[in-house]
């Protein structure tokens, strides 16, 4: 371990009061906690005080790619570090175990032999960072650990035991992580009952052929899957109560519901309308929903599903009546506008409307006219409840200025409508003052709107 040098900068600093060693020993553990095991280590240097309260932390944070600042250091050997640490701190209860691995130099049998020192602690938390260019095995009795309550890893393969029970585990996370064998089913999540969270983030299911998996949890609050699919997605969660499934290229050819989702209160979705089995099962699952966000692919395509199953607007209807919050990312095209002005004529209860352009830079202008007649897409409708609409990346287009309008026309209750005015950082200054003069037009513009709400405050930036 490194020297550092204690010495005082003046005699005023060596004459202050050491405030932080009157701290409860609980409290300065806990403290602790919060640093990197290799900084937490160090305070034994501080004084004789010190030399052992690091031993006592319940959390271990060990970094493969630890930099120490200090010149000339002598090399950092990781693996014997984090050995010694095991072998000195007291052998009590372990909360959390981080590793962060870069280049797996300690080996695989080293990495299993301090996860299984965790679990013989009774630790809770195991959180796995795998930064390596290749997967190691995970000890099989990593899915036996009746302590563990919050598994998280990244960048590596998960190969499936045949013999799971993870009794106490509420939250599973992971991340790029490849799937070796077997299949997320309803025997795996089975084996897990109390899951309240599971996240998915650019999962690895094709390299293997995983075409289904069956999220069977009972006992599931949250679900979040973003980037890659498999082909095939099921999902049994009657205690869902946010819901968060997206995607910009991967999408899945069937997403199906399996069970009524009565307390769902927060979903978003970018997936394409096309990807669920069911679109009217989609929005009968939403009927309890307070927030929704949905992007363009979604909207998109669910204007086809709408003109192919007129009873859809019964769904729709059944579904928004309790929605308060709605954000849509959207390029403002006909077919768009008339998923948007569906919802909206649905949601009489809705409080907030936030609306992302997703229009790239090069595209500006070019999407009034897509899809549909112009005259088909604006419907009739009030919106009592509402008080706040802001809209980011705005660029002027005609459906843009007619969607605002309406909004001036038919918000009884608005209080404040922010815009912000779309804006490339790589534009000439003669682009930028032509940008500059056109939204100022445009500003004054919308000032001439009429107004349903005599006490909503426009700002645009």
């Amino acid at each position: 371990m490194a020297n550092v040098d204690l010495q005082y900068s003046s005699p005023e600093m060596r004459n202050r009061v050491d405030r932080i060693s009157d701290l409860p020993l609980h409290v300065l553990h806990h403290i602790l906690s919060f640093l990197p095991t290799e900084h937490a280590v160090r305070t034994c240097l501080l004084s004789s005080y010190w030399r052992n309260i690091w031993r006592f932390v319940h959390t271990l944070y060990f970094d493969e790619s630890f930099d120490d600042t200090i010149e000339e250091k002598p090399q950092f050997d990781f693996t014997k570090f984090v050995d010694s640490v095991l072998i000195l701190r007291d052998p009590s209860h372990l909360q959390k175990l981080h590793l962060n691995l870069v280049d797996l130099s300690v080996g695989e049998s080293r990495v299993n032999i301090w996860i299984r020192y965790s679990m013989n602690h009774n630790v809770e938390v195991i959180d796995i960072v795998n930064e390596s260019h290749g997967y190691f095995d995970l000890t099989p009795c990593i899915f036996t650990c009746e302590s563990l309550r919050e598994f998280k890893l990244n960048g590596n393969s998960l190969n499936l035991s045949a013999s799971i029970c993870l009794p106490a585990l509420k939250v599973m996370h992971l991340y790029e992580v490849c799937f070796e064998n077997g299949q997320l089913g309803e025997a795996f999540f089975s084996a897990i009952p109390s899951l309240e969270t599971l996240i998915l983030e650019d999962c690895i299911f094709d390299d293997y052929d995983i075409e289904l998996i069956t999220i069977f949890a009972c006992q599931l609050k949250t679900l979040i899957m973003n980037g890659d699919y498999p082909r095939s997605v099921e999902i049994f969660a009657p205690v869902l109560i946010s819901l968060e499934l997206n995607s910009d290229d991967s999408t899945p050819e069937s997403i199906r519901f399996k069970s009524d989702i009565i307390h769902l209160k927060d979903v978003k979705v970018s997936l394409p309308a096309s990807c669920f089995e069911s679109i009217i099962q989609l929005f009968t699952v939403l009927k309890n929903a307070h927030s929704l966000a949905l992007r363009g692919r979604f909207l998109l395509s669910f204007t086809h599903e709408l003109l192919v199953a007129p009873s859809l607007l019964e769904c729709i209807q059944a579904s928004s009546c309790n929605l308060r919050w709605l954000k849509l990312g959207t390029e403002f095209s006909n077919a768009e506008i008339l998923a948007i002005n569906t919802i909206l004529s649905h949601s009489r209860q809705v409080e907030t409307i936030k609306l992302v352009n997703e229009v790239s830079k090069d595209e500006c202008g070019t999407t009034t006219g897509k899809y549909f007649q112009a005259e088909k897409v604006w419907l009739k409708y009030k919106l009592p409840h509402l008080k706040s609409v802001e809209i980011q990346d705005f660029r002027g287009s005609e459906n843009e200025m007619k969607f605002v309008k309406v909004i001036l026309e038919n918000a009884v209750s608005l209080e404040k409508l922010v815009i912000t005015a779309s804006y490339s950082g790589s534009e000439t200054m003669t682009e930028f003052i032509n940008r500059k003069n056109k939204m100022v037009e445009t500003g004054k513009k919308l000032l001439t709107y009429e107004r349903a709400s005599s006490s909503v405050g426009i700002l645009f930036v």
